[in-house]
């Protein structure tokens, strides 16, 4: 049988006939031994029990198979008795690149498997770093089964840290009933990871307080926290602010952005030993049209000729010994940790561009006008009236609102424009009905209407054409597309990457970076902590730094749909041409 691939419910909302056309083929009759294969017909179950009228198209091709899909829960069962659940388990260790952890762990659960694992397989795939409490710290015969081993490792696992202590803090919150293993209630056994967690974050130089801010207001009588250790939390957390307060451009290097009534040049930058002046001309702001004034800003200040975001440019590495010195202790300080290199070398251009960003804002309030208007008629007006592109829509957010609530519906604004262009990737067009029925947004994964649109130059790839390596000084990657075949062929591509999505994987890694924390644990993460309500203890500056950072955003992402939008306008001229 060839490898089962059922897809998810987003590929099936608009046609579920690839759906049809797969359940049709598959054959229950043939035995399978493949535990891919199997979570794949789970997956397909666990649909047919669950998909309502909210998606028609997958309810009337479920419904059409109902004979077939109502033998699935004895042909899973039958399946599963073939094996132990050890077997399956060891199975599912040693897959390479898993990703269907979800549908293992509901599977397991609901044929009751977790109990039918020995000791010894149990340890291994809790240790092995696949196993969540969250899940399992649910099902109370596998906490009585398993406790000693449990409550090892709840206390123990100190990279399972970042997820165990937020899985009980949440518990305040009514966030659902875990059960605990024997003699962890009214012990030190919370109080212990705690402290571990405090002693982690403080070994890696990490300051943020989305793990810890919660430990304030942290109060069960069954997990008890001693004064010294709220001491600690409480001392972390002022650190934190301090640390933020004094946060900024270092004093190495200095920069300043003014706007200015008595200037000429739109843009005149001064030198000054270490410190950098930019001075923008305020004739020059008041002379550019209001439609044509946030692209006019983006292209100046935003991104570069190529439109790569000027917030990502690398600095090229110096021969002086202090330089080399400075390169080789940052990169061992983030190599193998979950961190963004947030450090001034890697960051100094984006530090101008958040002045830069401020001052325009300042400008536009002072001439009755908004950046927050300019962003919503984007993409409520211009881009039909452009690119003749219909179906974008955007809530435009109030100015006068507070710092933390504009924040939050710029936050939802943003990721809602994103979930409208990959519907238009994928289906060439934006209905708004099924923003509802969208995962979450993985900005890893939102596909671009360009062919090649990224050649990525791997480490250590020596370019012998200086002209050609010239395009790979400040970025590590150029627009594919706009190599002919000639070009191709002369130079040879092997130490390339190519691939085409809406973002390079460094704008990625920096939008990931600035809006959540699913790659790195020092993240800004603005749009998690807004929306999760983690911002308590946060200052109207720090609220005011927030605002900024997510306004320089919604610039670059602009930047990247203005490229999308000009080469599909030019690719379909091309077409009617010929």
């Amino acid at each position: 049988m060839e490898k089962l691939d059922f897809g998810n419910t987003w590929d099936y909302i608009s046609s579920s006939d690839e759906l049809a056309i797969k359940i049709e083929a598959l054959d229950l009759s043939i035995k399978i031994n493949s535990l891919s294969d199997l979570l794949e017909i789970y997956k397909v179950k666990t649909w047919y029990d669950s998909i309502n009228s909210q998606f028609p198209e997958m309810q009337e091709t479920l419904e059409k198979q109902e004979g077939k899909l109502k033998q699935l829960k004895g042909y899973i069962g039958k399946t599963l008795s073939s094996k132990s659940a050890n077997e399956w388990t060891n199975e599912y260790l040693e897959s390479v690149d898993n990703k269907q952890d979800k549908e293992f762990y509901e599977m397991f659960s609901e044929y009751a498997l977790w109990t039918k694992l020995t000791e010894k397989v149990f340890k291994h795939f809790l240790w092995d770093g696949h196993g969540s409490l969250s899940v399992l710290l649910e099902q109370k015969k596998v906490v009585d089964k398993f406790s000693a081993i449990i409550k090892d490792n709840l206390i123990n696992d100190e990279e399972m840290l970042f997820s165990n202590v937020p899985m009980i803090t949440n518990l305040i919150e009514g966030k659902g009933k875990l059960y605990f293993p024997e003699g962890f209630e009214n012990s030190d056994g919370f109080q212990i990871m705690v402290n571990k967690l405090l002693d982690k974050l403080n070994s890696t130089n990490f300051r943020d307080i989305v793990f810890i801010q919660p430990l304030l207001d942290f109060r069960m009588s069954e997990l008890p926290l001693n004064e010294e250790t709220r001491n600690r939390v409480q001392q972390y957390v002022s650190e934190f602010w301090t640390s933020q307060k004094q946060q900024g451009i270092s004093p190495i290097t200095s920069w300043k952005v003014s706007i200015n009534k008595v200037q000429d040049e739109p843009i005149e930058i001064n030198l000054n030993g270490r410190s950098t002046h930019v001075k923008i001309s305020e004739r020059w702001l008041d002379s550019v049209p209001e439609k044509e004034f946030l692209l006019t800003m983006i292209v100046n200040f935003v991104v570069d000729h190529s439109i790569r975001p000027l917030s990502i440019i690398r600095p090229q590495k110096s021969d002086k010994d202090e330089t080399r010195l400075y390169e080789m202790v940052i990169s061992n300080n983030y190599k193998g940790n979950r961190m963004y290199r947030d450090d001034l070398p890697m960051m100094m251009y984006d530090n101008q561009l958040n002045l830069t960003v401020a001052a325009v804002i300042g400008y536009l309030r002072n001439n009755n006008s908004s950046i927050e208007k300019l962003i919503a008629n984007y993409f409520n007006q211009q881009i039909l009236e452009t690119h003749g592109i219909d179906g974008f829509s955007m809530i435009e957010v109030e100015p006068e609102l507070p710092t933390n609530i504009k924040i939050k519906l710029l936050a939802i604004e943003l990721e809602s424009v994103l979930k409208q262009f990959k519907l238009l990737a994928e289906y060439e067009k934006i209905n708004l009905n099924y923003l509802a029925y969208m995962d979450i947004l993985d900005i890893d994964a939102i596909p671009s209407l360009i062919p090649n649109k990224y050649l990525q130059r791997k480490e250590g790839t020596e370019i012998k054409s200086v002209d050609f390596a010239s395009l790979f000084v400040t970025h590590n990657y150029w627009h594919g597309y706009l190599f002919s075949s000639e070009f191709r062929s002369e130079h040879a591509l092997t130490g390339f990457k190519e691939y085409s999505l809406l973002f390079s994987d460094e704008e990625a890694k920096f939008l990931s970076y600035c809006l959540n924390n699913k790659k790195y644990d020092n993240a800004l993460a603005i749009r998690n902590k807004y929306l999760h309500g983690s911002t308590i203890h946060f200052t109207e500056e720090q609220h005011q730094a927030n605002y900024i950072v997510l306004i320089k955003v919604f610039l670059i992402v602009i930047a990247k749909l203005e490229e999308e939008f000009v080469w599909n306008g030019e690719s379909q001229n091309e077409s009617n041409k010929g």
